[in-house]
């Protein structure tokens, strides 16, 4: 399995009175907890969710007796909570776990708080950092992702472009990428495209991934090809704008081939609408292709397998 490096900075801001909830006599203790996901190469990884499992504990303090009359010892109180949070395209996700503490403990003081992170799905080492001189209560927090981190990230700007009169906005897309069995880099890749977004959710490239991953891993992966999923930063904009963003894409991926050695093709798969966004992209640097007499390798697509699911080529009834 390939190690992948993560950055985790976790801080702690703790605002040690903010109400008290008369009815159970409780204070309210808000965390801030902050972590950063990054790939191997150091780039932040956006729109990765963060889980974690954080448990509270009081301090020590007797809780009874046992049956010889020496005392018991334990916490004084303890909670658990689970919050989870989105990497911002910084790759820091920020949680904000809310603790109720019993007012008699609101000025207790630990000498540390202490974050353990036993690691992602196995794939980071343990780690544990130490906070000193923080408040009450004492945290521990174990951190989960809510699917698989790429093993690199990179934006793609599209251009403007114009047709008839009429110009269409520039736009980006996103690239995560997985790396075949045994390499580091793009030799082999399969490029994914994603359907209309209407709502934009950045999260819909890991529903694609995870609709996908067992194919993905037992017949793409496995068999050493690259996967590059495509998610746009506007997937409801017009079908051109997006298409500009595919072409950046297509060159950023011959240029790493070609500074690697790689004599592969590349094979383009578009979903749904990602399918047509796919086509006018082939279409628009093949037509370049022909009018600078196939001699300017920027518009060489390099695609010899054009594949598309569920595709509206022929139209479609709104």
């Amino acid at each position: 399995m390939k190690k992948i490096k993560f950055l985790v900075i976790v801080s702690f801001l703790l605002n040690c009175v903010t109400s008290i909830v008369a009815q159970t006599n409780e204070v309210d203790f808000p965390y801030s907890i902050s972590v950063k996901v990054i790939d191997k190469y150091g780039s932040a990884v956006p729109n990765i969710k963060v889980i974690a499992e954080i448990s509270a504990n009081g301090p020590s303090c007797q809780i009874g007796e046992y049956q010889d009359g020496t005392p018991e010892y334990g916490y004084c109180w303890a909670q658990q909570l689970s919050v989870d949070a989105i990497t911002d395209q910084q790759g820091i996700a920020r949680l904000n776990p809310i603790f109720n503490v019993p007012i008699e403990y609101q000025n207790d003081i630990l000498s540390q708080v202490v974050v353990s992170l036993p690691g992602f799905s196995g794939l980071m080492p343990a780690q544990t950092f130490s906070v000193q001189n923080y408040p009450n209560p004492l945290i521990s927090a174990q951190f989960q992702l809510g699917g698989k981190v790429p093993d690199e990230y990179f934006i793609s700007q599209g251009s403007t472009y114009s047709i008839n009169g009429k110009t269409y906005p520039a736009t980006a897309c996103s690239s995560y990428v997985y790396y075949g069995n045994g390499t580091s880099q793009i030799r082999k890749p399969v490029v994914i495209v994603e359907g209309i977004d209407f709502d934009n959710n950045p999260q819909d490239w890991t529903r694609l991934y995870g609709e996908m991953e067992a194919f993905i891993t037992s017949q793409l992966l496995a068999n050493g090809f690259d996967v590059i999923i495509v998610d746009f930063f506007d997937g409801a904009t017009y079908v051109q704008s997006n298409a500009m963003s595919v072409v950046s894409v297509l060159r950023e991926i011959n240029n790493r081939m070609a500074t690697n050695g790689s004599r592969e093709n590349i094979i383009l798969t578009g979903v749904s609408m990602g399918g047509i966004v796919t086509r006018y992209a082939l279409d628009y640097m093949e037509r370049n292709d022909v009018l600078n007499g196939n001699e300017d390798p920027i518009w060489n697509h390099n695609v010899n397998l054009w594949l598309t699911l569920d595709s509206p080529h022929a139209g479609a009834n709104i």
